[in-house]
């Protein structure tokens, strides 16, 4: 009994320990988890946050985009990166606790039909960034829609107009496939865009359709479908007059000589027309006046009267009136080259003139030719040369000439124009013949003289090595005399003088003796033999004597330097040149000086007209190498040569001035 008493005792004891075990637990717990709660969770870093994060559009869908960034606070946003077809609005802000919506919708503007996908790209400032991949489908066919649908023309009228619009998706391809025979649009096709539209004219033409209404419909394609849109046209025809006239204006170029003007009566009403204005000086007409019955027409040949007009262009205006009080007026032009040169075949090497009998001796190559032309009569005489000319010289009573070619001289009788002799020589810069039986030949040497007497009785040639002729040197004879001068052609050398007699040519003097100094260029002596002329311009005299002669008296005026040809006239008491910006360019004016130097005038020379192969063409100044009076000083001959070469052309021709 004692021992049951004591185990329920001590059972009781046991469950009052565990009890009291499990409520201390239960207290520590409870008191863990208050301290849990006390101490703040971790923050993580900002960052944006996308809802939702993939989109799908079709056609004309708008969808919305809610941005937000966690945890919650304010920071900027803007897109930074989209698809070309889609639209956003906003496109940028800020974003704070409450989130912010983002509008996006497809833009069917310059794309076709199909699917497209993109990733819209947003970034803040300071919490990263976010996409949204977005796809789009463009189903809808393109249409378009023509207002108003049926274009109707009042008597009278002859212009409305219409638009078509793109209202549709995607890009419309329109084209005009059928149109009445009275009815012309203009454009008749063309391209828009999505929400683009186009205003076309269309213009009533009502030749040959009967009193009354007409109706019609037109038709245009759409991206080259089968199918085609219609529009309708109406015209109200009445009577009425109406005059047209082939031609807005009338241009007859350079190389058009004629055209054909045609007159129409495009009304139902017959009318009398004719020219109330017409510009004789400038054109012929076939006919200049005439009946026209409804619907018809005439033809007029207008010609241009090129013999009567000087270079130029002329601009004027035709006027057609008819009997019922219309009235076109047809602006004109006329371009005209008075072309008075006198061509020359070949290329032009050396010329001089034969005052004698009034011509121009000209040695050319391809091929190689000696010419005697008469630039009054515009006659020629050629005798074929055997080797290629370098220069020539004229005997001063003009009954023969000398060439000078590389390894030759030829002399040539120029009134029965043959080949006397050749003879064996340097290369010939340039040469003279004399009037006794010597030729003096210029040459390209190296060194020592240069210059070469041949004995046209023996055929025998030497150097004269009476003085040190500089190589491409150019002589001159004094005219009336038997003395000549030398020249250099590039570097500053005194001038040397000679004479010559039978024996050959003899050294006199040179421009150092009487302290003239030095020159070089060509060189050209007046006619009264008092006066010489160098390329720089530079005036000596001649023919004075030891002491008086190549004394520099004055010089040419600058602008008017360096020289390319000159000549002088007594009996017109003048001085011509040309001169040039360098030696191989000369310009195309002669300039005039008195017998003192004054300058006292100018002369352009005509150009050349190159057709360009449509009827017109470009005129190119001429390139004046030489320049000669004629006997009696009232008429100047001018060598020129076009400044654009073309091997279809004749690039050398004569022109002949009339002296005042």
């Amino acid at each position: 009994m004692v021992v049951l008493v004591l185990n329920e005792h001590i059972f009781k004891m046991k469950i009052s320990y565990f009890k009291n075990l499990l409520l201390l637990l239960l207290a520590a717990t409870l008191l863990i988890n208050c301290k849990k709660k006390e101490e703040p969770e971790p923050v993580g870093e900002p960052h944006i946050v996308i809802s939702p994060e993939e989109i799908v559009l079709t056609n004309e869908d708008a969808a919305s985009i809610h941005l937000s960034v966690q945890p919650p606070a304010e920071y900027e946003w803007t897109i930074s990166s989209k698809p070309s077809w889609l639209v956003v609005n906003p496109s940028s802000g800020t974003v704070n606790k409450n989130p912010v919506e983002i509008v996006v919708k497809g833009d069917p503007t310059n794309i076709d039909k199909g699917s497209y996908a993109g990733t819209l790209r947003i970034k803040s400032n300071e919490a990263g960034s976010a996409e949204v991949n977005v796809n789009f489908n463009l189903e809808s066919e393109p249409k378009v829609l023509v207002e108003p649908n049926v274009i109707s023309f009042a008597a009278g009228e002859k212009e409305k107009k219409f638009v078509i619009s793109n209202v549709g998706y995607g890009i419309v391809n329109w084209e005009f496939k059928k149109l009445p025979d009275w009815i012309e649009v203009d454009p008749n096709s063309g391209s828009l865009s999505y929400g683009e539209n186009v205003e076309v004219s269309a213009i009533a033409d009502r030749f040959g359709l009967s009193l009354g209404s007409h109706a019609d419909n037109g038709l245009f394609t759409i991206n080259s479908s089968v199918d085609s849109v219609s529009v309708g046209f109406e015209v109200e025809v009445e009577p009425f007059l109406e005059m047209t006239a082939s031609h807005n204006e009338i241009f007859l170029d350079y190389f058009v000589d004629s055209v054909y003007l045609k007159i129409f009566n495009r009304g139902n009403i017959p009318f009398f027309w004719q020219f109330s204005d017409f510009p004789e000086e400038l054109l012929s007409a076939g006919i200049y006046s005439g009946y026209l019955q409804k619907f018809d027409s005439t033809e007029v040949l207008l010609t241009v009267n090129r013999e009567n007009l000087e270079t130029g262009v002329y601009n004027d205006a035709i006027s057609i009136q008819n009997d019922g009080g219309q009235e076109l007026v047809i602006p004109l032009q006329v371009k005209q080259f008075k072309d008075e040169k006198w061509y020359i075949e070949g290329d032009v090497v050396d010329a001089e003139y034969d005052k004698v009998h009034d011509r121009i001796i000209v040695v050319k190559d391809n091929p190689p030719a000696l010419l005697k032309l008469d630039p009054v009569q515009k006659t020629v005489d050629s005798l074929v040369l055997n080797y290629s000319p370098n220069c020539v010289s004229v005997k001063m009573d003009g009954q023969a000439a000398a060439v000078g070619h590389n390894s030759r001289v030829s002399l040539i009788d120029l009134n029965n124009m043959t080949i006397v002799n050749e003879y064996v020589s340097g290369k010939a810069f340039d040469i003279l013949l004399s009037t006794y039986e010597w030729v003096c030949v210029l040459v390209e040497g190296t060194g020592g003289s240069n210059l070469l007497q041949i004995n046209l009785q023996t055929g025998e040639f030497e150097k004269n090595s009476e003085a040190p002729i500089p190589q491409k040197s150019y002589a001159r004879f004094v005219p009336g005399s038997n003395s000549f001068y030398v020249s250099n052609s590039q570097y500053p050398n005194p001038i040397y003088k000679f004479w010559i007699n039978s024996n050959g040519p003899h050294y006199s003097y040179n421009s150092t003796y009487n302290a003239s100094g030095s020159y070089f260029g060509n060189i050209w002596i007046s006619e009264s033999a008092n006066r010489l002329i160098n390329s720089e311009g530079q005036i000596l005299t001649s023919n004075g004597g030891f002491n008086w002669d190549m004394k520099p008296v004055g010089s040419i005026p600058y602008e008017y330097r360096p020289i390319v040809s000159l000549d002088n006239s007594e009996e017109a008491e003048k001085y011509i040149l040309v001169s040039a910006d360098n030696f191989n360019d000369p310009d195309d004016t002669i300039h005039f000086f008195d017998s003192d130097f004054n300058h006292v005038g100018a002369v352009e020379l005509a150009g050349f007209l190159v057709p360009n192969g449509t009827g017109g063409g470009a005129i190119f100044s001429s390139r004046c190498r030489f320049i000669f009076f004629n006997s009696d000083g009232t008429k100047i001959h001018a060598l020129v040569k076009n400044s654009w070469s073309s091997p279809a052309l004749k690039d050398w021709a004569v022109i002949t001035v009339d002296v005042e």
